[in-house]
């Protein structure tokens, strides 16, 4: 979207912060996803990470990566938006970057509403800060007292996935379904009936079936070795992923 469509948005900060925190848009296997950080009457600053998953198949796991976007409204006293960052899945621990390799960019602000081109190849656990600097007061307002992480925008199932553990959306806090590979067979057992759906890393839909009780239902002619199975019940919703050997 371009950035006068934003416009009378930014304006209405309460009404934007309501949208991007109730409507995010998220895909199967991946993610949009907005946050306001608001500084007074005068500026403005949206981020939106938009991001996949995918299989890393050198290192046999899933990975995440996407790219960052900025919408700002600012004073006529803004001058230039500064951004650095850590590099891809590096270790960090502490609240300063000072002491890690990291990559910093820069735009001129020229206009009250201004839409920066998108930093890509933001995988998952970076780490960012990013300050306005104003010219007339010679200093500069930081987006967030702390550094700000990418895992932030991105999905809580998602972010679970990554982290190598299984996460399902279940109110009871005890989902009855239970999901297991052997070999090149998923098994599934459910008290309810259950809506299954396999997909490949890239979101690709592989299988659908529907599920009562208990089935045991064939992979062999999957091409996948890494697949993601999402179970919709009564009960709530079931995520996993699974190898295939």
């Amino acid at each position: 979207m371009g950035a006068p469509r934003f416009q009378n948005l930014l304006d209405n900060r309460h009404l934007l912060a309501i949208v991007f925190t109730l409507l995010p848009l998220f895909y199967a296997i991946g993610g949009n996803n907005t946050r306001l950080f608001v500084f007074g009457d005068t500026m403005s600053i949206a981020i939106n990470y938009e991001y996949q998953l995918f299989q890393d198949t050198k290192n046999n796991r899933l990975d995440c990566k996407g790219k960052l976007k900025f919408l700002l409204k600012t004073p006529p006293s803004a001058t230039v938006f500064f951004f650095e960052r850590s590099m891809a899945h590096e270790r960090f621990k502490g609240t300063r970057l000072d002491s890690l390799p990291r990559a910093v960019s820069s735009w001129q602000l020229t206009d009250s509403v201004t839409q920066l081109s998108p930093v890509a190849d933001i995988y998952w656990k970076t780490y960012f800060r990013a300050r306005v600097w104003f010219r007339y007061y010679d200093t500069a307002v930081y987006l967030s007292r702390y550094l700000c992480r990418v895992n932030d925008w991105i999905d809580p199932d998602d972010l679970a996935l990554l982290e190598g553990q299984f996460s399902g959306v279940d109110n009871n806090k005890s989902n009855p379904i239970t999901l297991n590979v052997d070999g090149k067979t998923l098994c599934v057992e459910a008290p309810n009936d259950v809506k299954l759906n396999v997909c490949d890393l890239s979101g690709k839909v592989l299988l659908q079936r529907e599920v009562h009780d208990f089935a045991r239902i064939p992979l062999d002619n999957l091409n996948s070795t890494m697949i993601i199975v999402r179970c919709v019940s009564s009960n709530g919703v079931l995520t996993k992923k699974f190898s295939i050997r």
